[in-house]
């Protein structure tokens, strides 16, 4: 974009990235309209901000243990053996985890990116304005790199 975002935009993405908050209910509290917030976050595709920054993997491999707990503990409280397509599919969900300790992913990306922007602006906010639409670019590069990866 050429020119600086409003304070409303920033608020807005901020509140909606990092919260579970509706578009509706973000222009509710910067006082903005709902069609207008809905645009800068389809501009700023603020929901592949939200879902990177929510979908870590940490999250997903602490989900897949609980998951494959789950699954032992249920057969052990049934005091039966685990059928084969269980243990198949506990097979693929710990083949699933070490894939993810492996690789980076799109969530770690985000993360390093924001705490890098948020380190930038403290000092030297007119590079950090510079800075966002090349993340955004390098973010959108990597979630293409990672699907034609999967």
């Amino acid at each position: 974009m050429g020119r600086a975002k409003t304070t409303e935009r920033l608020q807005g993405a901020e509140l909606f990235i990092n919260s579970d908050l509706t578009l509706k209910k973000v222009a509710e509290i910067i006082n903005v309209s709902a069609a207008k917030v809905g645009k800068w976050a389809e501009e700023d595709s603020w929901e592949m901000q939200r879902t990177a920054r929510q979908a870590t993997a940490e999250k997903i491999i602490s989900n897949y243990y609980t998951m494959i707990a789950n699954k032992q503990k249920e057969a052990l409280d049934a005091e039966r053996t685990l059928t084969p397509s269980e243990v198949d599919a506990l097979h693929k969900m710990a083949d699933s985890i070490e894939k993810l300790k492996k690789k980076m992913n799109i969530g770690t990306y985000y993360n390093v990116l924001s705490e890098f922007a948020k380190s930038i602006a403290t000092t030297h906010l007119e590079a950090a304005k510079l800075l966002a639409p090349l993340m955004m670019e390098f973010m959108k590069e990597k979630v293409k790199q990672l699907q034609d990866a999967a």
